[in-house]
């Protein structure tokens, strides 16, 4: 029984404890031992399958799903959050139109934000810098 105590952590006390952060704090140990103890386990085992058959281990990838999913509305706060950092970045010359798109299309924000859209607004900036 105490080898399973690790998984589960401590429960909070007071009157305000809603239980939130035993599973905040459930969610957060599973994702360390996925990455520290599982990723590599599956690295080595990948390795010697993937080397023993046709396929390039380069192009390999696998990714642990998140255990937490955000609400509508947290996911809402969370973007309008993005939004004004993005904005000030850019009205502050810190970054430029094509970091704000290739953030968008690495998070798959918009289906029509690609890397493909990405690289054609690049090359038509290189051609017309002003934009």
């Amino acid at each position: 029984m105490q080898g399973a105590l690790w998984l589960v952590g401590v429960s909070p006390g007071g009157m305000n404890a809603t239980g939130e952060s035993d599973m905040n704090n459930y969610y957060d140990r599973v994702q360390s031992l996925q990455e520290n103890v599982l990723r590599p386990a599956i690295d080595w085992m990948d390795s010697i399958i993937l080397k023993s058959s046709e396929y390039d281990l380069d192009n390999f990838e696998y990714v642990f799903l998140p255990l937490k999913q955000l609400t509508e509305e947290e996911q809402a706060t969370i973007d309008a959050s993005n939004a004004t950092r993005d904005q000030t970045y850019l009205d502050a010359d810190v970054i430029n139109k094509m970091d704000v798109m290739a953030q968008l299309a690495e998070k798959g924000t918009y289906v029509s934000i690609d890397d493909n859209r990405v690289e054609e607004e690049k090359n038509s900036l290189e051609l017309d810098p002003k934009g």
